[in-house]
C-alpha cells in the first residue's frame, strides 16, 4: 500500500496524461495518420517508457520473487531493458500496454485502502475503468500492432475518435473526483 498523498497525486497525474491523449486523439485525422502510425514503432520513447515500466515492476515482485532472485531483480530492469531495445518491435505500443496495466493495477489495488465507502458510485466506476483500462493494456501489449491501426480508424470513424475521447474524459473526471473525496 502506499501513501494516501502518493496515490491522490497519481490520480492528478494520471488525468494529465488522459487530457493530453484526448487532445491527441481529436486532432488525429487523414492527414496525420503517417506520423502517429509511426509512433507504435518510436524505439527512443518506447524504451524510456518501458524503462519506468520495469523500475515500477521491481518493488512489485520483490516481495513474490524466490530469495535467490531478489538481488538480481533491479539489474534485470537495466537488462532486459537492453535487451527489448535490441529484440523487440512496437516498442512504444508495447511500453503503453505494459504501462495501462501496471497503471490500472495501482489504481485498483489502492482504491480501497484510504477509506473510500465500498457504496461509492465513484468508486465503482473508478474500478469499472480501471478494468477496462488494463483490459486496453493487455490487448495493446499481445497486439501491439492494433496501437497503430487505432489510428487509422479514429481518421476514419469520427464515432470511434469520439467515443474513445469521452471514455478518456469521464476517466478523468472519475480520476479529479476521486482525489478531491480523498483529500
Amino acid at each position: 500500500m502506499v501513501d494516501q498523498n502518493f496515490f491522490i497525486t497519481g490520480l492528478f497525474i494520471f488525468t494529465a496524461i488522459l487530457i493530453a491523449t484526448v487532445i491527441y486523439i481529436l486532432k488525429t485525422n487523414e492527414g496525420t495518420v503517417p506520423a502517429r502510425e509511426k509512433l507504435a514503432r518510436c524505439v527512443s520513447l518506447g524504451t524510456a517508457l518501458i524503462f519506468i515500466d520495469f523500475l515500477w515492476c521491481v518493488p512489485i515482485s520483490q516481495p513474490i520473487a524466490p530469495d535467490f532472485i531478489v538481488p538480481y531483480i533491479w539489474p534485470l530492469a537495466f537488462i532486459l531493458t537492453a535487451i527489448g531495445y535490441k529484440f523487440s518491435d512496437f516498442h512504444f505500443a508495447r511500453a503503453t500496454g505494459g504501462f495501462l496495466i501496471l497503471t490500472s493495477s495501482f489504481f485498483l489495488t489502492n482504491l480501497w485502502a484510504f477509506g473510500t465507502p465500498e457504496s461509492s458510485i465513484i468508486a465503482k466506476f473508478f474500478a469499472l475503468f480501471c478494468i477496462l483500462l488494463g483490459i486496453a493494456g493487455l490487448f495493446i501489449s499481445g497486439k501491439p500492432y492494433l496501437f497503430r491501426d487505432w489510428f487509422r480508424k479514429f481518421a476514419k470513424t469520427p464515432k470511434l475518435k469520439l467515443a474513445t475521447a469521452i471514455y478518456l474524459i469521464l476517466f478523468s473526471a472519475l480520476n479529479i473526483t476521486l482525489a478531491i473525496t480523498l483529500l
